[in-house]
Order: C-alpha cells, then structure tokens, then sequence
C-alpha cells in the first residue's frame, strides 16, 4: 500500500506517520508537497484547472473560513493579511478538497 499526505511543513506530523505507518506497518509513504513554499504551492494551486473548497472546519478555523468556501488566492491572502489562521490550514485549521472540472 502506497499512502500520499498533503503535508506542508509539520514535522511532528510526519515523523508520526513514518514511525507508526510506515516503520510499523511497512507502507510505502509519500510527501511530495513537504518543505515546500506557500507561495510556489499556491501559484501551482492557481494555475491548475482545480476548485478547492474548504471541506471542514475546526473551532480553531471559525470564522475566518467556512465549509463550501472556495480556496482560492483571495483567501489565501486574506488569511495571510489576518494572520489569525495558517493560511493552507496546516495547523488543523482546516481541511480541503480537490475537484477538476473541464
């Protein structure tokens, strides 16, 4: 089995799923996004033909975002100018999902 994480920057997070899915459970992960800049993920995000919407919400994210908004780089900058929410919910803010539509 083959797992992949959206994972940005949060190193306790990852050593975790190492040691407990990878180590014990010899599943083979990936981090492709891991270590890298808000800003080159998002220009990335911006030109791809993907909709993102925030999924869910922890009390931790209310009220700067909602569930159904969409995650666009308004928003990202919002978040950014506010500072009271990582701006890709990396602290478990929030969580998000992709969809490609033509």
């Amino acid at each position: 089995m083959r797992l992949v994480f959206g994972d940005l920057h949060l190193a306790d997070i990852r050593a975790w799923r190492e040691a407990e899915l990878g180590v014990k459970r010899g599943w083979a992960l990936e981090f492709p996004l891991f270590g890298q800049r808000y800003e080159a993920l998002g220009e990335m995000l911006w030109q791809a033909k993907a909709v993102v919407r925030v999924s869910a919400v922890t009390a931790k994210g209310r009220p700067a975002v909602k569930v159904g908004q969409v995650f666009d780089k308004e928003l990202v900058s919002w978040l950014i100018k506010e500072g009271n929410v990582d701006a890709f919910g990396e602290h478990g803010e929030f969580h998000t999902s992709v969809s490609f539509e033509d």
